[in-house]
């Protein structure tokens, strides 16, 4: 499977791209990887994706995917 083509413009690439939020909070993005689609949020604290919920490690930072924030501020971008 491959990403959304509607949305191929906003994708950003991590690690090069990484989200940006203040140090104790997290952001939810949806990401693809794999080829497969999930919501994943990214741990500004420990710089790491955990899990949709927030509380469970997911990936490493340096883990190579595609994610959009699903928050309407576009600015989350490292």
């Amino acid at each position: 499977m491959k990403p959304n083509k509607e949305l191929e413009d906003l994708w950003r690439h991590a690690p090069a791209q990484m989200p940006k939020c203040p140090k104790d909070e997290s952001l939810a993005c949806l990401v693809f990887r794999s080829g497969f689609h999930e919501v994943l949020c990214w741990n500004e604290y420990y710089q790491c994706w955990d899990d949709a919920e927030g509380d469970d490690f997911a990936f490493g930072k340096e883990t190579e995917l595609k994610w959009i924030p699903l928050e309407e501020d576009n600015d989350n971008i490292k």
